[in-house]
């Protein structure tokens, strides 16, 4: 995948054109992208679960043009393809047994209920180390909340009634 691909898919790329994300900053993708691809090199996931991940069978983990699971999906896809950069791992600690073992389940709603604690626990371990104003923050929020509701909008009724990554990156405290 190049440069190019990984900052387009990063910056809202196509999948978030549609909708009232148009408009969305490019830095709110970015930062749901870099919050996952993070947490899979710091929770040393195993590539072919990051890659089960990606192709789980229909309708998958991830809804489509869901301006959430887009970088969602483009973390997946960017870690599943260069799981040990430079032969070099940057683990940090293990994935939690139960998220692990919830992503390798052949139910589908383990597998989603995981995705969602993975994705939950990466995008709260970012938020808790960047800095933001009250107003970034808050911006992110807001734009979080927008694309959930954007999301649930365009899923299939076959995906289910919530979708892991807009759960997951809306975690209410």
């Amino acid at each position: 995948m190049s440069v190019l691909m990984i900052l387009m898919l990063a910056g809202g790329g196509a999948g978030c054109a549609a909708g009232p994300q148009a408009a969305a900053p490019p830095k709110h993708a970015r930062f749901v992208f870099l919050a996952i691809l993070e947490g899979l090199y710091e929770q040393n996931v195993d590539a072919e679960l990051a890659r089960s991940v990606l192709q789980a069978p229909a309708p998958g983990l991830f809804v489509a043009k869901c301006p959430l699971c887009d970088p969602s999906r483009a973390a997946f896809q960017v870690y599943a393809a260069n799981p040990r950069p430079g032969g070099y791992a940057y683990a940090e600690g293990e994935l939690p047994t139960a998220v692990r073992d919830g992503l390798k389940s052949p139910e589908r709603d383990a597998r989603l209920k995981a995705l969602q604690a993975f994705v939950e626990g990466c995008v709260e371990r970012k938020l808790a180390r960047t800095v933001m104003t009250d107003a970034d923050r808050a911006a992110f929020k807001a734009w979080a909340a927008e694309g959930k509701k954007f999301g649930m909008s365009v899923k299939q009724a076959r995906f289910g009634d919530s979708c892991p990554s807009c759960e997951g990156v809306n975690r209410k405290k």
